[in-house]
């Protein structure tokens, strides 16, 4: 799969997902039928790879209770209280209990006790899209989302 796009007299190529460089070099020729006789821009870099690329992100959790409940649900076992300071946005300043398969959220003043983790947004989104080993570790749910950007 790739994704192509004409602008100023040239198709420009701006992603190439392939499992192999035979499967990069046919979508690539298919992009040359469809577009023909226009010159060709391949922005994603593709071929033999003499680099390993290694795969980045940044992500923020914005509504904690939204994705908490999602996790809940998908795990009904997961027995989890959380303390979230967020110094951006402040409704995710609260203390989150998982338990059951549901969430109950209470203030900080409001909750009594040690939480399992305190942590912040980014802690959180780091937990959350780990992987298998963060999620062995921790003893909390964790999955390592796929990502293609097309950057221009």
């Amino acid at each position: 799969m790739a994704f192509a796009v004409p602008r100023n007299g040239q198709v420009v190529v701006t992603d190439v997902l392939a499992c192999d460089t035979d499967a990069e070099n046919a979508v690539l020729n298919q992009i040359m039928l469809l577009f023909s006789g226009m010159p060709m821009r391949v922005m994603a870099y593709y071929g033999d790879k003499p680099l390993q690329l290694k795969p980045r992100g940044m992500a923020r959790i914005t509504n904690v209770l939204l994705c908490l409940n999602a996790i809940a649900n998908s795990h009904p076992r997961l027995c989890a209280t959380i303390r979230l300071t967020d110094p951006v946005i402040e409704e995710n300043n609260r203390v989150f209990r998982v338990r059951d398969g549901r969430v109950s959220e209470f203030s900080h003043l409001e909750f009594m006790g040690k939480p399992d983790f305190d942590i912040t947004p980014e802690v959180l989104a780091a937990i959350v899209f780990g992987n298998h080993v963060t999620a062995n570790i921790l003893d909390f749910p964790s999955v390592r989302p796929f990502m293609s950007l097309m950057l221009d």
